[in-house]
């Protein structure tokens, strides 16, 4: 049989291992906030990055058909080479931080 005082301290003791438990869930929860806010941040900065970048090419040469544009036709405008791009550039980076 136990005694009261073995009891009570089987009790401080699974009480101790649960909040250990807590307390390692909940430091693992609050690491991996602070990397997925760090990996959104990082994806938006580069996406804007890259994207801005990619416009400033695209608007030094919209005088020359790009590859783009010679490869679908001149109803292909400037405009939609932007958007792709800035499709292609989220997505590359979505699928980053998915896997990385």
């Amino acid at each position: 049989m136990m005694t009261q005082s073995t009891m009570k301290n089987t009790v401080q003791d699974f009480t101790k291992k649960v909040n250990n438990i807590i307390i390692f869930f909940v430091f693992i929860v609050r690491k991996l906030e602070v990397c997925f806010f760090f990996f959104f941040f990082l994806n938006s900065m580069l996406i804007h990055i890259f994207y801005e970048q990619t416009l400033l090419k695209l608007n030094a040469v919209t005088l020359q058909p790009s590859a783009v544009q010679r490869l679908w036709g001149p109803r292909v405008t400037a405009a939609a080479c932007k958007h792709v791009t800035k499709f292609f550039f989220s997505f590359l980076f979505s699928f980053f931080n998915l896997f990385f």
